[in-house]
């Protein structure tokens, strides 16, 4: 569904000793410091028969496009900028912050080419699918900027910015789900290059030879915010601050195909290795636009049923003694706990939040057509549960994607990212965790630190949706690109 800047140093070399002058020490310092993007987690919620029984969440930032701010989510497994068009007048797109080509004075209408739009031409449009969604754009070239936008209150309203030239795909038309049902105006795509359409696409590549960061890195940084945390993206590095111990590495595996893809050795649960890897390489993509973890559809049931716990007289169950995920990596492993993977909420085993279809190359196509039938959905779960069991389940999705992706691919989303600091680096490619430093970690997270055997050194609560609006299955944002059509000529292009 890239990080590189140049430091220039003055210096002058006498007896064998190197000199910094103050003032290109100052600068290698500035340099060498990661632009710090503040991102809100926000949660919608999934309701059956009335009552709330799991939560959507996302994690958004600003951009500035050009001479207006969005809030967007910056997502590792897409390659493209977009936001919604003031073209397009569906409610999905009325909810949020549209852009105006007209309001710019640095934009420029353009073909997927880059070439100038002229008077009379037909326009090129693209369609880009997604794991729950769908969006048709057209091309703008204009100003992108990071830096944070002016306080409401602020005196000074002259802030700084860091700003590159870029092409936007600027949506005419976007899908119901999962657009309508967040607050976030787009996204910003931090997929590897191939994932965009061209070089010029691709947000990442473009700042990371600019001079605006210190290296070709990023990290994330996410938290559920209960303990006053705010999540965090770096661009340009990253945030010692945010992890204990040292980065443990992994390579990116096929990086041609855009997705920040690590080998899977092995998956255990509570200790024992599952059948799973044997036959062909499993995979992982690191997406920050998925709130759940992705399980080859295979063996979905298997795991899902190994983590699924009797929650008893738990009200939160990531406080319950189910067994730890292991996801073994070449020279370490990934560990996740109850707190990390579980859904909060205990749910009667007659409640099914699951997404049975799970992700594949038409998700986006069935979760559409679902959309378009909320009684019914809704009338099926409303069954009276009174008195049934309670089960703590895990945030899990089947995941059933073809070759070369698939088909034991794993979607290692934010059950992974939360508990661990990840480092995205460009020029490996490769990804690096350590685990992610809390203010007040709990009773798991305090008393197991990690399980890696290996480490190398580095080389706001959102307001509740309208009553109406119901999610039809607990399919998280998934918004990593899983497949993009054929640039097409559409309208002719009124004179702007």
């Amino acid at each position: 569904m890239n990080l590189i800047a140049h430091v220039f140093l003055t210096c002058i070399i006498d007896c064998g000793i190197l000199v910094l002058s103050t003032a290109s020490s100052d600068k290698l310092a500035e340099a060498a410091k990661p632009h710090l993007i503040q991102l809100r987690r926000e949660l919608y919620p999934v309701r059956r028969g009335g009552k709330v029984v799991s939560h959507k969440a996302s994690y958004s930032g600003h951009v500035r496009l050009g001479s207006f701010f969005y809030r967007v989510v910056f997502d590792t497994g897409s390659g493209h900028i977009i936001v919604p068009s003031v073209q397009c007048t569906t409610p999905t797109c009325l909810k949020h912050k549209r852009y105006d080509i007209r309001a710019s004075p640095t934009a420029t209408a353009i073909q997927s080419n880059g070439d100038a739009v002229l008077p009379g031409e037909r326009v090129d449009q693209v369609t880009i699918g997604f794991g729950t969604g769908r969006v048709t754009g057209e091309f703008v070239r204009d100003a992108v900027c990071i830096g944070s936008p002016p306080s409401a209150d602020a005196a000074d309203k002259n802030i700084s910015l860091s700003c590159i030239t870029a092409q936007i795909v600027t949506a005419i038309d976007m899908s119901r789900q999962p657009f309508q049902f967040f607050d976030f105006d787009g996204i910003v795509g931090l997929g590897l290059p191939s994932l965009s359409l061209a070089a010029n696409f691709s947000f990442f590549d473009l700042f990371s030879r600019s001079k605006h960061l210190g290296s070709r890195q990023f990290a994330v940084f996410l938290t559920d915010g209960e303990n006053g945390e705010e999540s965090e993206l770096a661009l340009g590095g990253y945030n010692p601050q945010r992890f204990e111990g040292d980065l443990s590495w992994a390579p990116i595996v096929q990086p041609k195909l855009g997705h920040w893809l690590v080998e899977i050795v092995a998956v255990r649960v509570g200790g024992k290795k599952l059948d799973i890897c044997h036959d062909s390489m499993c995979k992982g993509i690191l997406d920050t636009g998925t709130s759940h973890i992705g399980i080859p559809a295979s063996h979905y049931s298997q795991v899902a049923d190994l983590l699924t716990h009797k929650a008893g007289t738990l009200e939160d169950c990531r406080q319950s003694e189910a067994p730890v995920l292991e996801l073994e990596m070449k020279g370490f492993r990934l560990t996740l706990y109850p707190d990390s993977y579980m859904r909060k909420l205990p749910l009667s085993k007659a409640i099914d939040v699951e997404s049975k279809g799970g992700v594949s190359p038409t998700s986006h196509l069935r979760d559409m057509r679902k959309s378009n039938d909320t009684n019914a959905t809704v009338n099926k779960t409303a069954a009276d549960t009174t008195g049934a069991e309670k089960m703590c389940k895990p945030k899990l999705m089947p995941v059933s994607m073809p070759k070369p992706l698939g088909p034991n691919l794993f979607i290692l989303g934010e059950p992974l990212l939360q508990r661990y600091y990840t480092v995205f680096d460009w020029t490996s490619p490769s990804a690096g965790f350590a685990v992610a430093a809390r203010a007040s970690a709990n009773a798991h997270s305090a008393q197991k630190k990690d399980l890696a055997s290996s480490s190398v050194q580095n080389a706001p609560a959102a307001a509740s949706p309208p009553p109406e609006q119901v999610m039809q299955n607990d399919a998280p944002i998934f918004l990593a690109q899983v497949n993009t059509s054929e640039v097409t000529k559409t309208h002719l292009r009124e004179e702007l």
